[in-house]
């Protein structure tokens, strides 16, 4: 996928001037296992445990999605989780 480097007019208008975000992830995968409700590590590489799991607090939640015929693009928030 191709993450922007920050928000721009272009991306306001595709989402609404009303939705805050900070970034776009743009994927060529309609069907990726993303919705409004996913967290994500971006700017920060997550440390996975053995099982699987990590302590690492995430840095971005989804805003919102928007589906098109050849992809998706994906608003996202910057976020500050203690951990």
């Amino acid at each position: 996928g191709n993450v922007s480097a920050a928000q721009g007019e272009m991306q306001s208008r595709q989402f609404g001037e009303s939705e805050s975000y900070d970034k776009v992830i743009v994927l060529d995968d309609r069907n990726a296992p993303i919705n409004e409700h996913s967290i994500l590590w971006v700017d920060t590489l997550p440390i996975l445990n053995e099982d699987g799991t990590t302590n690492t607090p995430y840095d971005y939640v989804v805003k919102r999605v928007a589906r098109s015929l050849n992809g998706v693009s994906i608003a996202i928030q910057k976020v500050k989780i203690n951990g």
